[in-house]
């Protein structure tokens, strides 16, 4: 069994004031806490008790353990409390309080003894006593316990996970084995930096390892290995909900100490002030109540029972755990380990008796080892490996188990301003790779002040409520440093008061900091700089995954915004099949998702969408912070949750494409997924920055739909790439597989749905075969309307004069455009309609619905016919001129094609598409400029 104790306190320190507030959560820490813990590990070890614990340490705490001058006003600390005991003895002499006012006395000189006699002063000495002893295995946590998950830059990750481990070694001498990540909070390549520095495992909550792919063989009883080799232990539910809880676990039994009953706010305030010299009531530490239990009065406190109780407590924890691993073997294929992490400050602090507690679980396993016996990560992991790897998501401890304490809004304001500092001292230090002492002077102290600025205690306290003064003031003292360290170096001088003093408020932190650290390694860290903004595009389809034209949409701009000089060009799509998670797509970079649904599971629509765009943000979190992207770009609602999680996550400026509504398809809305899918529209179109739209005709339905102002949306039409859509004509043989040598082919592919109208085709060609006896018609491409549309063919009696070939893929489809002799694309409903103008390119006349986009792009008798959508009568007629006509059929289709590769050239809708981008990012460094003013 693994216990680990997560002992960390925020830096607390100032040189100005004596008796700073916030210091006493330290000097109450080592007096509840870490001295107790120390010296009832310090008893085992005499007492010859083969135990092991796992300690995490965090650099803030070690700097405050090792600093000279709070050293001095801790003593003093002590020794106030020791005179409020000799008080108290003599105020409650002949009351039921008297023998407790003695248990404080002793209590309080045992530990002032221990502090400057047995430890002498130093207690990361006494901690590195132990673990040479073997009893301790020492690990450590980022340098200021920032919350890994809402950094947005790696570098920003990498230094906050350097600093904390060289700050480790170089009080201790060697680099630990493993870290405690902040708040648990991991994120998808977070281990990728991890084992970059050499960090071979870590801890997460339950969920984090039950929800990883695959699904880890032994649950959350034996670590697993991620993708870049880090171990991940998880937290066991049960000895959690044992300790930790209050309302059923041991620290809320009715004998212990009641923490929120306190002399501090009980007694005269004149009397008090004298002993702890503190601007308002505090805590003392003196509390002589029990918890007593429901609503009944509270008891008095009586140590001795609480003492008993603890013990009894502890023989039910060591009973328990041996009949949980003794169950675990039974159904384990490796050795189980269960793994209890716990804050240190929840022994002593929170739950008094706990130390007494945790003393003799030790003592109860070693009486009793042939169960179990008490490890830690390392001994496991040297002596069992781990059982498999998986891929783990996004996840943290804390309420809701994904981020939400840190991330609320209470306090998601820090973020954006903690993501411009971030940047800016990317850029600082890459450009700066051999500073002269004054400039490496001013960068130390902003790393220090952005490190500390980071500090998840922050938006912790915020989120409580209860010291946000304090958090939102350390939050921008820190910001408003750097941003005077900032400005002296843009001067390129030094304010020595200034930076001095905030120099002496952070002495004894991170003096040895490696400004390298927040360095860039590939040159990406001055973003702000670059001439065209990188994108990212989300789109649920991607070649080769093709299932309408906005795959191939897609595709085609990707490629040409790639080609444009400067553009980087990233697609975060969906996976399936044998497709790489991974690949590049001429200069394009694809990355894919798959929804979290096991093999076997029934999932409706709307949840698999759900579950895709969950999916997309975890690889976000990977590939976002890896090569920073300034804009986002989605298309349709499919992505729209993803998109919007990224832009509020990174604060990135997002475009939409809104190729379609779910109002437009379908005359309304009818059904409530339909409903659903229309709020999902609406969401991603009042949030995002800018809309695109293919058409005039689009953009007016937008706009009215969503009640949005029309200069927010630019219509940027859809193009055609020649080489993509050019095919050779079928060969004879082949051709006959579709038409007989005389005989004229009307062609139509697309999906097969409501609003393409391939209905409204089928019912005006019993008149065209009449006319044409020599004719088919080849539809091709699949949808919910496949069986249906044969089934109204065999009514019709035209069903030998149809070709219903399914999905075809683009090859087979630009050989049967090169081979007809027209093409029919009667939508109902056509926000743009690609298909029409990729049979244009491909030098097919075409017949289309004079409907949306594609009433637009077509000029009727010019370059192709049109007639009113669902008309059968003009439909026909349109269809029979063509046939009639072969002189007609080639002049369309010369100036089709003409319009088609000049009015619609990919290269020329790229640029305007870049201009785009650069306007969404020029605003949003205005509003970033304007915030920062405020």
């Amino acid at each position: 069994m693994n216990i680990v104790l997560h002992a960390h306190l925020p830096f607390v320190y100032t040189a100005q004031n004596q008796h700073h507030l916030e210091e006493k959560w330290f000097f109450e820490a080592m007096t509840e806490s870490y001295l107790p813990l120390l010296l009832i590990l310090e008893e085992l070890k005499e007492d010859k008790i083969d135990y092991a614990l796992t300690l995490s340490l965090s650099p803030t705490l070690l700097a405050m353990l090792d600093h000279p001058i709070l050293s001095r006003r801790y003593e003093d600390y002590l020794n106030r409390l020791i005179l409020l005991a000799e008080s108290e003895i003599v105020r409650t002499r002949g009351s039921e309080f008297h023998r407790l006012a003695h248990f404080y006395r002793e209590r309080l000189h045992r530990l002032k003894d221990a502090y400057t006699r047995r430890f002498n002063r130093n207690l990361t000495g006494a901690f590195a006593s132990l673990a040479e002893s073997g009893h301790l295995e020492l690990i450590t946590t980022c340098a200021t316990h920032g919350y890994l998950p809402l950094i947005r830059n790696r570098e920003a990750v990498k230094a906050q996970i350097a600093v904390g481990l060289d700050s480790f070694k170089a009080r201790f001498g060697f680099l630990p084995h493993g870290m405690w990540l902040p708040e648990c909070g991991y994120y998808p390549g977070l281990d990728e930096v991890l084992s970059e520095k050499g960090v071979g495992y870590i801890f997460t909550d339950t969920h984090g390892l039950r929800h990883a792919w695959p699904a880890p063989p032994n649950d959350v009883y034996a670590p697993v290995h991620t993708k870049n080799g880090v171990a991940v232990f998880a937290r066991d539910p049960e000895t959690s909900a044992q300790v930790w809880s209050m309302g059923s676990g041991y620290p809320g039994d009715e004998d212990y100490r009641e923490y929120y009953r306190d002399i501090g706010f009980e007694l005269d305030e004149d009397y008090l002030k004298h002993f702890l010299p503190y601007p308002v009531r505090v805590n003392t530490g003196f509390k002589y109540w029990r918890v007593t239990g429901g609503n009944l009065p509270k008891e008095l406190y009586n140590p001795k029972r609480a003492y008993a109780k603890a013990l009894t407590h502890a023989a039910n924890f060591h009973f328990n755990r041996e009949r949980q691993i003794e169950y675990l073997h039974q159904v384990s294929d490796a050795p189980p380990v269960v793994t209890a992490p716990y804050d240190m400050e929840l022994f002593g602090h929170w739950w008094f008796e706990g130390p007494d507690f945790l003393g003799q679980v030790f003592r109860s396993a070693a009486a009793n080892p042939d169960t179990y016996t008490f490890s830690t990560p390392q001994r496991y992991l040297d002596a069992h490996g781990c059982v498999g790897v998986t891929e783990m998501f996004h996840s943290s401890w804390g309420e809701g188990g994904y981020s939400r304490v840190w991330l609320n809004p209470s306090n998601d304001w820090i973020y954006p301003e903690l993501h411009d500092a971030e940047s800016c001292l990317i850029a600082q230090a890459s450009s700066f790779p051999s500073a002269n002492d004054d400039t490496r002077r001013i960068l130390h102290q902003m790393c220090r002040e952005l490190l500390l600025a980071q500090s998840s205690d922050w938006p912790f306290m915020l989120n409580a409520g209860t010291t946000d003064e304090y958090a939102r003031n350390r939050i921008t003292g820190h910001l408003a440093n750097f941003r005077k360290l900032t400005a002296m170096l843009a001067d390129d001088r030094v304010e020595e008061r200034a930076l001095a003093a905030m120099e002496k408020d952070v002495s004894g932190l991170f003096p040895g900091i490696d400004v390298s650290e927040f360095a860039s390694q590939n040159g990406c860290a001055a973003v702000s700089e670059m001439t065209d903004p990188a994108v990212l595009m989300l789109s649920w389809e991607y070649p080769p995954l093709v299932m309408g034209g906005l795959s191939r949409h897609v595709d085609d701009l990707s490629q040409a915004l790639a080609e444009q000089e400067g553009r980087r060009v990233s697609v975060l799509t969906s996976r399936g099949g044998n497709i790489p998670d991974y690949d590049v797509n001429h200069q394009v970079c694809v990355f894919r998702a798959s929804p979290y649904q096991r093999a076997g599971e029934d999932i409706d629509f709307h949840d698999w969408v759900i579950q895709l765009n969950m999916a997309y943000f975890n690889l976000a979190q990977k590939i976002v912070p890896a090569s920073p992207f300034l804009v986002l770009h989605a298309h349709d609602w499919l992505v729209g949750a993803a998109a919007l999680g990224i832009k509020r996550y990174w604060r990135l400026p997002l475009v939409a494409t809104i190729h379609a509504t779910e109002i437009g398809r379908n005359n309304g809305i009818h059904t409530p997924l339909q409903r659903k899918i229309h709020d999902h529209e609406a969401e991603l179109v009042h949030n995002a920055d800018r809309i695109i739209c293919c058409s005039e005709y689009m953009a007016g339905e937008v706009a009215a739909t969503f009640a949005i102002p029309p200069e927010k949306i630019t219509v940027i039409q859809n193009g055609v790439m020649p080489q993509k859509v050019i095919g050779q004509p079928l060969t004879g043989s082949e051709r006959r597989r579709y038409a007989a040598d005389d005989e004229a082919m009307i062609y139509f592919v697309g999906r097969l749905v409501r609003e393409k109208g391939v209905d409204v085709l089928l019912k005006a060609l019993p008149r065209v075969f009449a006319a044409h006896p020599r004719t088919k018609a080849v539809i091709s491409g699949k949808g919910p309307m496949y069986a249906d549309l044969k089934k109204l063919a065999r009514a019709a009696g035209i069903a030998d004069r149809i070709v219903f070939t399914g999905f075809v893929d683009d090859f087979e489809r630009n050989r049967l455009l090169a081979s007809a002799d027209l093409a029919v694309f009667p939508s109902l409903y056509e926000p743009f309609g690609i298909v029409a103008l990729e049979a244009m390119a491909g030098g097919v006349p075409v017949v289309v619905s004079d409907v949306g986009g594609m009433g637009e792009v077509i000029e009727h008798g010019v370059d192709g016919l049109k007639c009113p959508p669902g008309n059968t009568g003009a439909l026909s007629e349109a269809i029979l001129t063509l046939l009639a006509d072969p002189l007609l059929r080639m002049r369309l289709a010369e100036k089709g094609r003409e319009k088609a590769l000049t009015s619609f050239s990919w290269q020329t809708l790229a640029a305007k598409t870049n201009q785009l981008y650069r306007d969404v990012w020029d605003e949003a460094q205005q509003n970033t400029r304007r915030g920062g003013e405020r």
